[in-house]
């Protein structure tokens, strides 16, 4: 399932409760798609991609040996990548883990405080998923620059 999806800021209460039916409606869609989500994200082929990217560096650097200033920069960059590296597997744990949130936690709080008509929870719900969505888009921004 791809969705585009835009973040809009909400005051209005009513909406917010269809917004949180929807989501309930959907229910068995999100419930199936948690499963997809821990699955979705390939860590162990990001690990292996970092493996092989680290012995490409060595085996660059142990050619350049009789060139200083070239294997200086082959190790600069090595410790550049290795280092973007982890960032970005962070932020794949980070993404994956907050996904698996919402769908475990934030969804059924909606769906109980929609059936016991409590709009504020609702409201309060949806707005910690606003808040754990731009942080992830703030950190993937971040991400790009360095």
């Amino acid at each position: 399932m791809h969705a585009q999806c835009r973040i809009v800021r909400m005051q209005n209460i009513p909406l917010l409760v269809t917004v949180a039916f929807l989501m309930i409606t959907h229910a068995g869609s999100f419930a199936s798609t948690s499963v997809e989500v821990k699955n979705k994200f390939p860590l162990e082929k990001i690990s292996k991609v970092q493996l092989q990217t680290a012995k490409s560096f060595e085996a660059a650097y142990l050619a350049a040996g009789d060139f200083p200033e070239l294997s200086r920069r082959i190790r600069m960059n090595a410790v550049a990548c290795r280092e973007q590296q982890t960032t970005v597997h962070t932020l794949v744990l980070k993404f994956r883990n907050t996904g698996n949130d919402v769908l475990d936690m934030l969804v059924p709080q909606i769906r109980e405080a929609v059936e016991e008509g409590d709009a504020e929870l609702v409201k309060n719900n949806l707005e910690l998923a606003i808040e754990w969505t731009v942080e992830m888009k703030t950190d993937c921004e971040n991400t790009r620059k360095e």
